[in-house]
């Protein structure tokens, strides 16, 4: 054993040799000293392919191991397919890029690791040399090596639907010849047996030569069937190769939490002003430099011995507050749990202290706003809107709304004077009894809770606000600013992109006396995705601007910012399907693709749908595949030790990242009460959010002809 570990030393020092040489080359090298490893030093022979090697070698770990997890294991799938490109470098000459020959090195020393190859002082420099091979090419190299893959993608992906029907006879062929492998070692370890009997039968070695012989003809066939899916192989090697940033949980929370420079820059610009606003479109990572602004100013009051005001991050939804703990984490950021929470917390613990009896009902219009409660000209679902989300979000006058001053832009149905004050007349009734019951709504909480701020201010709070940080400004009401702009007592710093804008008709920060000019400013550069899904994004955002929906109702501080995205990736994918019923099973086979054949962890997936609903279904779709799959909106969801593929409502996955995007979208949930252009507006707001969450790779599922605004998506890829 001793002379082989001497070996492995010197083989391993070969390879440092190759460091900043050829990325091809070096990469065959990797895997041929794995190769060797496994075949000579481990003694699994020269029979098994190498897939098949690290296969066996990950089912003895397992056995070893029992119950216990074994850290790294994944690396052992990636490398089995990561082995096709050696193939293409050793038969076809081809070049790959720096990135995977980084990857590689990557993977091989995680194999070391598993393998439990002592470490030498050449391990550490495969480790630490790896910026020669940034170095070392041009942009213009590995640009043109990308522009190839690219390429060949584009015209592959176009035929993607019989790509994945293939792909199931694919999997089925090389299932058997794994099976024949299996069946081939064992005949030829019966037969050895039967060689070395003293009262060996010749008739019994003769039967076990013909079933070899048997066994190889049918590996040859199956190989040789294995060739013709040529198109299939080269789509998923060229998928795998332009995504190799994000397939791990370990490789995703690296991309997810570090600052960039021009986030650094935005952070040391905020002083101790009143109000500030950083825009910026979507991966351009508000979220993080308020994280970051969190954690300095708790700092800073730390080092003054000053008094402990609170220092608060608000965001828009408890899945919001979840992740931005979790990013906090992932960046090392020591936060005390409540130093980030909802708005609606906020100002439910501040009621609570003005009436200690009060409880909230968000569904309590639903049952107040009865069949004879509602008038003729409404339906009910308008006249919860009319009085929820018009009336109180705004802090909507009498005078004002009955004489039609206040304006009702984006509202579905015009209401004349008469109209107005009847529902006025059942907005007091239904105020009235919320203050019998001392039971609220959303809504009218927020109003209550503005009315007394505005009458009495904060003192009769037990903490106050020194700093507020707001995330997802973009979505707040009328109300909603005033109360932050009113419970905050210094600095309060907003992001915000009205591109994002999923519930407000329109923001007016002025209007809640909230100033941010000369205290603007903006993130360029998107570092959550790729140029390709970046540029997907805004062409269907482009669809907008031609069926002259932008710049309804905007804010002029919030207009969208042009983005810059550097890195490269596969362009997103679209599966048309006739029915709905079978997007389900085309959403499996990519998610199958992924997994088995590209290596993502599927906690990599993020699955977006239009409504709770289709949640319940996807996860009994996938847990019937054996796949581990959970819901983001759960509760007792976290976002840091939860496993399986991650599903989410569209709404409820603004602000996340996910490496991998599926948009499945057999409709789209319309709000009727509104206009047909604002619905239709934040409709197509939505999408881009949701295209958007994705940092390597989106694919969209939908069905042509259900919805107007999918149509202008489905047409968006159209004009790539």
């Amino acid at each position: 054993m001793p002379e082989k570990i001497e070996n492995l030393e010197s083989r391993i020092e070969r390879l440092v040799s190759l460091i900043g040489t050829d990325e091809g080359f070096y990469v065959l090298a990797l895997h041929s000293f794995i190769e060797y490893y496994l075949r000579f030093v481990r003694g699994y022979g020269e029979e098994l392919r190498f897939p098949e090697l690290t296969w066996r070698f990950r089912e003895e770990l397992l056995s070893s191991a029992g119950d216990q997890f074994i850290d790294g294991l994944g690396t052992l799938g990636r490398l089995g397919k990561q082995h096709v490109l050696t193939n293409y470098v050793r038969h076809s000459f081809e070049a790959i890029d720096t990135e995977e020959a980084i990857a590689a090195t990557h993977l091989y020393l995680n194999f070391l690791k598993l393998a439990k190859i002592p470490e030498t002082s050449h391990t550490g420099k495969l480790r630490s040399y790896t910026d020669l091979w940034r170095r070392r090419i041009s942009p213009i190299q590995q640009h043109s090596i990308i522009a190839v893959m690219q390429r060949e993608l584009e015209e592959l992906r176009r035929n993607n639907t019989r790509l994945l029907e293939e792909r199931e006879e694919y999997e089925q062929i090389r299932r058997r010849l794994t099976l024949l492998q299996a069946e081939l070692v064992q005949t030829e370890n019966a037969l050895q047996q039967e060689r070395e009997r003293a009262q060996q039968r010749a008739d019994r070695v003769d039967e076990l030569r013909q079933e070899k012989n048997r066994l190889n003809t049918e590996r040859s066939l199956l190989v040789e069937r294995l060739e013709n899916y040529e198109d299939l192989q080269k789509y998923i090697l060229n998928l795998a190769r332009l995504s190799i940033y994000t397939r791990t949980r370990m490789d995703y929370e690296r991309s997810i939490s570090t600052l960039s420079d021009e986030q650094e820059e935005v952070i040391q610009w905020i002083g101790e002003r009143s109000q500030y606003l950083i825009r910026g479109g979507a991966g351009t990572g508000k979220t993080l430099v308020l994280l970051e602004l969190l954690r300095r100013f708790q700092l800073q009051r730390e080092l003054d011995f000053g008094e402990d005001h609170s220092i608060v991050l608000v965001t828009f939804t408890r899945t919001l507050v979840r992740y931005s703990r979790y990013l906090a984490s992932l960046m090392k950021r020591s936060l005390p749990g409540d130093r980030i929470t909802t708005f609606d917390t906020l100002v439910y613990e501040r009621l609570k202290v003005v009436d200690p009896e009060m409880v909230y009902d968000f569904s309590l219009t639903g049952s107040w706003f009865s069949e004879d409660r509602v008038p003729d000209f409404f339906s009910a679902e308008e006249m919860i809107s009319e009085v929820e989300d018009y009336l109180f979000a705004n802090n909507i006058g009498k005078d004002a709304y009955l004489s039609g001053t206040a304006g009702r832009e984006g509202m579905r149905r015009h209401l004349g004077r008469k109209q107005r004050a009847r529902v006025w007349e059942l907005r007091d009734e239904f105020a009235e009894f919320m203050d019998d019951k001392k039971t609220y709504t959303k809504n009218y909480g927020r109003l209550k809770l503005l009315h007394y701020l505005q009458e009495h201010g904060d003192d009769v709070f037990p903490w106050k606000v020194q700093t507020l940080l707001v995330d997802e400004v973009q979505d707040m009401t009328p109300v909603a600013l005033r109360i932050l702009r009113l419970v905050c007592r210094k600095t309060m710093v907003m992001t915000g992109d009205d591109s994002q804008c999923l519930y407000t008709p329109g923001l007016a920060l002025r209007e809640a006396g909230i100033v941010v000019r000369g205290t603007t400013r903006v993130l360029k550069t998107n570092f959550r995705s790729t140029r390709q899904i970046t540029e997907a994004a805004e062409r269907f955002a482009g669809e907008a601007v031609e069926n002259g929906a932008a710049g309804e109702n905007r804010d002029p501080t919030l207009e969208p910012v042009q983005t810059r995205t550097f890195r490269e990736g596969p362009v997103p994918e679209l599966h048309l399907s006739t029915s709905a019923k079978e997007l389900g099973p085309r959403l499996f086979s990519v998610v199958s693709l992924l997994v088995e054949e590209i290596g993502y962890e599927c906690e990599t997936i993020g699955v977006l749908v239009p409504r709770k609903r289709e949640i319940a279904s996807l996860i009994e779709l996938f847990e019937e595949k054996g796949y581990p799959v959970c819901s983001v909106m759960d509760n007792d969801f976290a976002f840091e030790s939860e496993s399986g593929i991650r599903i989410s409502t569209l709404h409820s996955g603004k602000g996340l990242d996910f490496p991998v995007v599926l948009l499945y979208l057999p409709y789209l949930y319309r709000r009727e009460q509104y206009s047909r252009r604002l619905t239709d507006r934040l409709l197509r707001n939505l999408l881009y959010v949701g295209l958007t969450r994705a940092m390597d790779i989106v694919d969209v599922f939908t069905v042509p002809g259900v919805d107007p605004v999918l149509d202008e998506l489905i047409h968006s890829f159209s004009d790539e």
